[in-house]
């Protein structure tokens, strides 16, 4: 069964890195460019106005691939699912696609190194003897108290890391796959936390139908989600002022 699991990490592994390998030795990002999608909105709207319930899914298919590789064109991608499909379905599919991909690279970071974390930071403390004995019985509670505030208020933590764009989002899913938090609450976490982020640049991309150079981008339409985004991610910090109060 170890000699399995050992066999499926490898594996899992393999296939993660020939993909985030092909993505880079082929340039595929050169497809997502601002100037690539501006020419070939015309033509992506037709195919959308034609299939737009296929159209839909294999955007989401393909930017919760993307996601779960944390491959750097989630913006871009972002961008134009805007364009194609508006604000509120665009927001939606993006939404939706985004936490599916997260949840994905959740998971493979915790079957990978899950059982790893779990044997390096929970070890007896007798196993610690020697010099370094002390630091690492001192990290390891650390580790026990990082893991039971993680139990109790995972939910409040990861929320306020979606809201606040301080840690990249790929970096948040894979932290968080070593950690003991559910998968439930990584899950409803995550679609609620970066529901307004998502809705900036979808709106952005509903601007991209009528823009014709990178700085149209920054309508007043834009600036004033950028603002609202901007005080809707104070909510935690007031939040937590008023706890302490």
């Amino acid at each position: 069964m170890g000699e399995g699991r050992r066999l499926g990490r490898l594996l899992l592994v393999t296939v993660l890195a020939a993909a985030v390998g092909a993505y880079f030795a082929f340039d595929l990002g050169r497809w997502l460019t601002f100037d690539a999608l501006n020419a070939n909105k015309a033509r992506l709207q037709e195919a959308v106005a034609a299939a737009p319930l296929p159209s839909a899914l294999l955007l989401g298919l393909t930017y919760a691939a993307v996601t779960a590789l944390s491959l750097p064109v989630a913006t871009a991608l972002s961008i134009l699912t805007g364009a194609l499909f508006g604000r509120l379905a665009g927001t939606l599919i993006v939404d939706l696609s985004a936490t599916c991909g997260a949840t994905l690279a959740f998971l493979a970071t915790r079957y990978v190194l899950r059982d790893w974390v779990q044997r390096r930071m929970e070890a007896p403390a007798g196993a610690q003897a020697g010099p370094g004995g002390g630091q690492a019985q001192r990290r390891q509670a650390a580790w026990r108290a990082a893991s039971e505030g993680i139990r109790s208020h995972g939910f409040n933590y990861l929320l306020v890391l979606r809201l606040l764009p301080v840690v990249p989002f790929f970096l948040i899913n894979i932290v968080s796959g070593l950690t003991p938090m559910p998968l439930r609450t990584f899950v409803s976490a995550t679609l609620v936390g970066i529901l307004p982020g998502t809705f900036l640049y979808v709106n952005a991309g509903a601007e991209l139908a009528t823009l014709t150079r990178p700085a149209d981008v920054f309508s007043l339409r834009v600036l004033g989600a950028l603002a609202l985004l901007a005080l809707f991610s104070l909510l935690p910090v007031a939040w937590r002022r008023w706890r302490k109060a």
